[in-house]
């Protein structure tokens, strides 16, 4: 076995190299690819937020709570409508004012 810096010879389970210095044991590998797992990760992530939203909004409109263009009007938006009452304004014959008296 010899030392991968500087060649010289090395005994078995040596850890260091006598003429150089170097650690002869550990073997520097190349740092894992994150970036491909985290990029990944992310558009997971932002898929599941679109489809939350658009869940809710689309419940949301389906259910009332948000008025839509069909339903929006009179009614307020809340699917019920109000009967609406029409008074004619009465004159001085019949009428009684505040206190019961003509």
């Amino acid at each position: 076995m010899s030392c991968p810096h500087c060649g010289a010879a090395l005994a078995e389970g040596q850890e260091w190299c006598l003429r150089c210095g170097a650690e002869v044991r550990a073997r520097v590998e190349p740092a894992p690819d994150w970036r491909r797992p985290a990029a990944l990760a992310a558009l997971a992530t932002l898929a599941v937020l679109l489809a939350v939203v658009f869940a809710l909004a689309g419940g949301l409109r389906g259910s009332g709570g948000i008025p839509s263009a069909s339903t929006a009007g009179a009614s307020g938006g809340s699917g019920v409508t109000f009967p609406t009452t029409t008074t004619s304004p009465s004159g001085p014959s019949g009428t009684t004012g505040p206190t019961g008296t003509t």
